[in-house]
């Protein structure tokens, strides 16, 4: 019976991952024979497999939880982005509406400045709370949770639990 470095194994579990985790019967097909020659057998190579099935998924949830903070990363710089967006509006809008005083009524002129300055607080607020959530623990954030139902109104929630 042929015998399997702990070097070769590896090797052939990080082409397997990176393959997609292919069947026994696949995999056969992508591997290199050992300094010996030798190729394990199918059923071999699938015991091999069910345990590497059982490793990746430290490696999996690793790669997941990078995918997500990198979702959360990017809606946090847009909507950064979009809460700057709103200021900068604001303050073009007050600066022309301090320009031109007889061009727009003042009932307008107030609107303009009040919508920017909503949008400018809602996005400001939501990657804030994107930055918090993102920083806790999953026992914080579910604490976090359950604090928000608790105190939400019993109306609001019926629809919902």
């Amino acid at each position: 019976m042929p015998k399997f470095s702990p070097e070769y194994r590896l090797t052939n579990y990080y082409k397997w991952y990176k393959a997609g985790k292919p069947t026994a019967a696949k995999m056969l097909l992508q591997m290199d024979a050992n300094d010996d020659g030798d190729l394990p057998g199918r059923h071999a190579l699938h015991d091999w497999i069910k345990q590497w099935e059982i490793d990746c998924q430290e490696m999996d949830d690793k790669i997941r939880q990078q995918l997500e903070r990198g979702t959360v990363a990017e809606k946090v710089a847009m909507y950064q982005k979009l809460s700057d967006q709103a200021k900068e509006l604001g303050q073009k809008a007050y600066g022309w509406l301090l320009e031109h005083p007889d061009e727009l009524t003042a009932n307008t002129a107030m609107k303009l400045w009040i919508e920017a300055s909503k949008i400018e607080r809602d996005v400001a607020g939501v990657s804030d709370a994107l930055l918090k959530m993102v920083a806790m623990d999953d026992q914080k954030l579910l604490d976090s949770i359950a604090n928000a139902i608790s105190e939400a109104d019993p109306e609001l929630l019926k629809d919902v639990i």
